[in-house]
């Protein structure tokens, strides 16, 4: 077992660390090395619990160091620090603030010379001289700067996790009813392969499917027993042999299958051949020419399968002929087609995942009829405690909200949203508010059959949290947030600085300011490095200079002053915050990205990038060009993760102004991902407790700062013991980074 990797993957996704027993003395041996260690890491922006620094002074000296190098280089990584940061100008941002148009477009010209030589040199290998750009001092030597003040720094707190802990959170991201993203499955995948014993882990039943044929492929090719996990439709045969190729089991793009082994083929034909047939038929002619691609890699027709499985080879015949079959799906379709709602609700109810899902066209077209409607609503309220608590909340949001446009993220490795115009059709306020009742009601009953809450404390600001529901494209982040999720800017940080490294070729960062509606009202990026909405020198934003080629690597940044962002630009609202890869090539193909935002009080204090002042980071690595990672409400001041890629390619765009992939020529997908993001209506985490603890017999207690430190009390203003209470916060307890908890335990 290597603690040190559950560390860095505890560090990562919990802020949270293990302390092996058996690197413990009996006794405290050294309180000095754990105030080194804690003065260390306060440099990127963190601090040891209390808990956690008496529980460093009992490690040994001889694996204290470990720790300490483990916990160190690991931070680095999770703030962008364990990189040289490499801008234009090493005395940004004042020398760009005053230096002439002249210069500047001089020293860009210059700049871009170096670089195609740097190209040319990687070509042609005449020269040595492969980092002339850095040896090129644009703005003289380097400046003295005021040394950083750590005081406006919100250090975030590291504290001790326990195995048992360890072991729940892998139990709970497979028990979770939700997509899981790659760092996710890089993680599962590691703990499955690696950690003694993971087997006895894995849940009775894991209720997602994409992550149940995961976890069966992983145990495939361990060659490890797996009938904990019977794959039962052809759906899940067909995501199981996407997983034995590596590909997108969510089955979002078109899979490649490889060659399988005999046992694979076997296992795959035997449970394609265990499948009622009506039903198999049915799912074969959801994915037809999914299933006809992998029929051909498992050699069905040879003479080693065909004589085996005649059912399949029967069936598959047919398919190839074009046959016509009369499937569940045609026979609602068919009623759809005939207007006759009373046949598609009574096949609908059959499947109660699918009636939901139709719930909206069933009543569009019953809204003339309130008799057939009062059929749908019965034959809804019959079935609905069988609809997946996860799809009730869909439901509930989707009725509130169906009057305004918003925005959907099809299935796939990518996170390209996709715009929903409004629905023209209205529906009554009372339909509406019927459906929303029963789904509201069949909640109230599903949780209510759960085990008892006791004392409860929940913090109202996790209603700026959306429920993690789905993680399939999410980017991996220094800290666990879902699509939407709003922080509050810092009080004190008057200024942002948002931040791009990357190794290689061309990568562009630049900002989009928006008003109100979305509108366009100006930009930054390496066609305008300062933003001027007077004739004065007081840019409000500035770009640290535009870089083309870095091979050892190379950083961009933005420093936003917000006030007098809203000063010059009374309409302005929202900052966008974009990455493109101007130089063509996917993010997943460039050697190395991350993007991020730091808060500043002020810009010129300490270095450009101070890793302790660093909100947020992310990688880039994406089969994408064009990436989103954060929105900015200046007048709410407040972040808002998108961690979303363009909505289509820049070269189809009406836009199309300059050449190249930058913000002129994506102006309508940075709109598109700005108004959905802003006007994102979904179930927060605040809102699915408060659910729980109304049935579930919770008890509601009060939370007080006392010198420093919460205490927490109940109706009667008595003081109640810390661990009686279950905690729901931001930054104690089960937090938003409990992702696996909050949708596994409380969804």
């Amino acid at each position: 077992m290597d603690k040190y990797t559950i560390n860095s993957i505890l560090l990562r996704r919990k802020q949270r660390i293990i302390i092996a027993q058996e690197d413990k003395d009996l006794k405290p041996l050294s309180f000095h090395s754990a105030f080194v260690l804690n003065e260390k890491i306060r440099r990127y922006g963190y601090v040891l619990s209390p808990e956690l620094m008496v529980e460093m002074t009992k490690v040994r000296n001889d694996v204290f160091s470990n720790y300490e190098n483990n916990i160190v280089e690991n931070l680095k990584q999770l703030t962008g620090a364990d990189v040289e940061h490499k801008p234009m100008y090493h005395n940004f941002p004042e020398s760009v603030r005053n230096a002439d148009d002249v210069k500047l477009f001089v020293d860009q010209l210059i700049g871009y010379s170096v670089d195609f030589y740097g190209v040319l040199n990687e070509v042609f290998h005449f020269d040595d001289t492969v980092t002339l750009r850095n040896n090129i001092l644009f703005d003289g030597e380097k400046v003295e700067r005021v040394k950083f003040n750590d005081e406006e720094v919100e250090y975030k707190v590291i504290n001790l996790e326990t195995i048992d802990g360890f072991l729940k959170m892998f139990e709970g991201m497979m028990m979770q009813n939700a997509s899981l993203s790659e760092t996710d499955k890089s993680d599962l995948e590691w703990f499955l392969r690696e950690y003694p014993d993971s087997v006895s882990v894995i849940p009775e039943t894991i209720p997602f499917k994409e992550t149940m044929v995961f976890v069966y492929a992983i145990l495939m090719d361990m060659n490890v027993p797996h009938e904990k996990l019977p794959i039962k439709n052809a759906t899940d045969a067909l995501r199981l042999a996407i997983a034995l190729s590596d590909g997108d089991v969510s089955m979002g793009s078109a899979p490649k299958f490889r060659r399988f082994k005999r046992k694979e083929k076997t296992l795959l034909l035997s449970i394609l051949n265990s499948i009622e047939k009506d039903k198999l038929i049915e799912d074969v002619l959801r994915h037809k020419e999914e299933y006809k691609r992998l029929i051909e890699y498992l050699g069905l027709f040879t003479r080693r399968y065909r004589d085996a499985y005649p059912k399949l080879c029967e069936i598959f015949r047919d398919i190839y002929d074009h046959k016509k079959f009369e499937t569940f799906n045609h026979i609602y379709e068919e009623a759809f087609k005939r207007n006759d709602v009373l046949t598609a609700v009574n096949v609908l109810k059959k499947r109660p995942g699918v009636f939901a899902r139709y719930l909206d066209k069933l009543l569009r077209d019953s809204e003339d009829n309130k008799d057939i409607q009062e059929t749908v609503f019965r034959a809804f309220e019959e079935v609905s405690d069988k609809v997946e608590p996860k799809l009730l909340w869909d439901i509930i949001y989707h009725f509130n909200y169906r009057d305004n446009d918003r925005i959907a993220f099809p299935k796939g490795e990518v996170s390209i949203p996709m715009a929903i115009e409004a629905q023209k059709i209205k529906l009554s306020d009372e339909t509406i508010k019927r459906i929303v009742a029963i789904c509201e009601k069949t909640l109230d009953e599903i949780y209510g059959k759960r085990k008892d809450m006791s004392y409860v404390y929940v913090d109202e600001e996790l209603k700026n949290y959306p429920m993690p529901f789905a993680g399939r494209s999410a980017s991996k982040t220094s800290e666990a947030l879902s699509r939407g999720s709003r922080l509050k800017i810092r009080e004190g940080a008057n200024y942002l600085r948002l931040f791009v490294y990357w190794i290689g070729y061309d990568v562009d960062l630049s900002v989009t300011l928006m008003d109100e509606n979305f509108c366009y009202v100006d930009h930054v990026s390496y066609t305008n490095l300062r933003m001027d909405g007077t004739e004065s020198d007081n840019y409000p934003i500035i770009h640290s200079g535009d870089i083309t080629h870095a091979p050892e690597g190379a950083s961009e940044f933005v420093d936003v002053d917000i006030k007098a962002v809203l000063e010059m630009y009374p309409q302005a609202r929202y900052l966008v915050e974009n990455v493109f890869s101007y130089s063509e090539l996917n993010f997943n193909l460039i050697e190395k990205c991350f993007a991020g935002i730091m808060e500043r009080d002020d810009p010129n204090s300490g270095e450009i990038f101070e890793p302790a002042s660093v909100r947020i980071k992310a990688d880039i690595t994406g089969a994408h060009r064009n990436s989103i990672p954060l929105i900015l409400d200046l007048k709410e001041r407040e972040i808002i993760w998108s961690d979303i890629c363009g909505a289509r390619n820049y070269l189809e765009s009406d836009d199309y102004i300059y050449a190249g992939n930058n913000v002129e020529n994506n102006l309508e997908s940075t709109a598109l991902a700005c108004k959905a993001f802003v006007n994102l209506k979904k179930v927060n985490i605040y809102e699915v407790i408060m659910k729980n603890i109304s049935n579930r017999k919770g008890i509601m207690v009060k939370r007080k700062l006392i010198d420093g430190e919460y205490h927490y009390f109940n109706s009667s203003d008595e003081e109640l013991k810390k661990e009686d209470v279950t905690i729901f916060s931001e930054d104690d307890g089960i937090t938003p980074k409990d992702m696996e908890i909050l949708v596994s335990e409380y969804l």
